[in-house]
């Protein structure tokens, strides 16, 4: 072996590359002693399941009645938590302070062992240097397990002292909207770039009230995309006739994020928006690359003005545009556009 591949400096910016998956990182890792020291890392820093990482943990550490004599401090502080991890959790701070794209699903636990881990949980962040969150489900299975939310715990600091990196990207799945707006007002998740929320929508009043949450907790410099996806899609499933409909008013919190590139809902509501709508939407979002609005079935059922004449304000107003997906009532081109072609 060259002795250039044992050099740390080329072998992390080897082992960054993008095209390695973590299979490619595991056999790495078992090279050398070198390599493993980079590798494992890396491995590391895309935690897939907390599974993984309480793995990590003799078994019976995460059993509720785990008690002093066998490691586990028995003096709680003021809010429930215990000052000084027992032996053998240093392991597991130390690899979840790695993570930077972290895949949380708290079903994973048992109710017990959520109860063992919650006084665990100090004052200092369990992943520091998270970047990137994916939540499949809601923050917390059972009702009062822990207070506050062990998930909350799990992503943030109460302790302000401590250095944390700014999240840059929440994908939720099938999580409850007011967990999704419990995540906006994580400190850390202020300068979010990026938002992706696949969940039950009953009606676009809900839907205002996320985008509410948006405009009133993120910095609206850095937020460039938001992708909303509703679930359920059945129209009868919608919690009141005359709250059927998406209008204009039902996103208009997201004007204030002038910046956003990537604007997608899909399903989420049948669409009451005329072309100056749209045209509104060119205006407030010069820089969109896509813009989807899909209603949750077939146009017929829903009233809704879309021609030509949003395309072209799309057109016109967004020169970066590369996909836009309109509900179009209309394809006949007006006579003034005709003569332009």
């Amino acid at each position: 072996m060259h002795e250039a591949l044992n050099t740390l400096d080329i072998l992390n910016l080897i082992f960054d590359d993008a095209e390695l998956q973590q299979a490619d990182l595991f056999h790495c890792a078992l090279v050398c002693v070198p390599w493993r020291d980079v590798a494992v890392p890396k491995i590391w820093e895309d935690l897939r399941s907390l599974e993984a990482l309480f793995r990590l943990l003799p078994e019976e550490s995460l059993h509720s009645d785990y008690d002093a004599a066998e490691g586990l401090p028995s003096a709680l502080d003021r809010d429930g938590r215990h000052d000084v991890a027992p032996s053998g959790w240093e392991i597991l701070f130390q690899r979840a302070a790695l993570a930077k794209r972290l895949v949380l699903d708290i079903s994973v636990l048992s109710r017990d062992q959520q109860r063992a881990i919650a006084p665990l949980i100090s004052h200092a962040p369990t992943f520091p240097s998270l970047r990137r969150l994916v939540l499949h489900g809601p923050l917390q299975r059972e009702i009062a397990i822990t207070s506050p939310c062990l998930s909350l715990r799990l992503l943030d600091s109460s302790d302000h002292a401590w250095e944390v990196s700014n999240l840059q990207s929440i994908e939720t799945d099938q999580t409850p909207l007011y967990d999704v707006i419990r995540l906006f007002h994580l400190p850390r998740a202020r300068t979010l770039h990026s938002i992706s929320v696949n969940a039950q929508i009953p009606n676009p009043t809900l839907l205002s009230s996320l985008f509410d949450a948006l405009h009133s907790t993120i910095d609206r410099h850095t937020l460039r995309e938001v992708s909303v996806t509703r679930t359920l899609r059945a129209p009868h499933l919608y919690e009141l006739a005359d709250r059927y409909f998406l209008t204009l008013a039902h996103i208009d919190h997201l004007s204030a994020f002038r910046r956003l590139t990537r604007l997608e809902l899909l399903g989420v509501g049948g669409l009451i928006m005329e072309d100056a709508d749209y045209a509104r939407c060119a205006e407030w979002w010069p820089e969109l690359r896509v813009f989807a609005l899909e209603p949750p079935v077939q146009e017929g059922w829903y009233p809704s003005i879309c021609t030509l004449r949003a395309v072209e304000a799309f057109a016109r107003g967004c020169p970066d545009l590369e996909l836009l997906g309109l509900p179009l009532v209309s394809l006949a081109v007006p006579d003034d556009l005709a003569r332009c072609l």
